[in-house]
């Protein structure tokens, strides 16, 4: 309420909204990677998100086979000492052991 003119204005009327125009934006052009350019060559869709369930002793033999060939390559990289032969032992222990795990699920049968 103006005190001057005891003019009420309206409850409902609203101010008149101005809006700013924001500069253009420059168009991107979209540059397709290697994952779209192989998508579009690839004849069923399900090849590119197909999920395949491994037994958790193939995955841990597979797991422990890689690592014990990794200490093995590290181990015969290295000059000759203790880091050297420890390195190599602890890699055909993890090489064995992956072995066994890999080959566990198909030898020992549930009964």
């Amino acid at each position: 309420m103006n005190l001057i003119t005891n003019y009420q204005a309206p409850v409902n009327a609203t101010k008149p909204v101005v809006q700013q125009q924001e500069p253009a934006k420059p168009k991107v052009e979209y540059k397709p990677d290697i994952l779209d350019k192989l998508s579009n060559h690839v004849v069923s869709r399900r090849d590119l998100t197909d999920n395949v369930t491994v037994p958790r002793s193939i995955f841990k033999g597979y797991l422990c086979f890689t690592a014990g060939s990794a200490l093995s390559s590290i181990s015969c990289m290295l000059k000759q000492g203790k880091a050297t032969k420890g390195l190599g032992i602890a890699g055909a222990l993890l090489s064995i052991f992956g072995t066994y795990n890999f080959v566990k699920s198909f030898l020992v049968k549930d009964k």
